[in-house]
């Protein structure tokens, strides 16, 4: 049982560390605006166009 410790309490710090750090950057990047002006729709949209999609 506790060799089972050994390995799985450093594998939860780790994925707990891993998910505060995604989440601190999805949070600060989900509020910048594109330089273009255009929202995420009319930029897929544009894409989708684009490749004759």
């Amino acid at each position: 049982m506790g060799t089972y410790l050994f390995f799985i309490i450093p594998m939860l710090i780790l994925s707990m560390f891993v998910q505060w750090k995604f989440r601190n950057k999805f949070s600060r990047y989900a509020e910048m605006q594109l330089n273009s002006g255009f929202s995420g729709h009319e930029v897929a949209e544009k894409m989708l166009h684009d490749n004759g999609i």
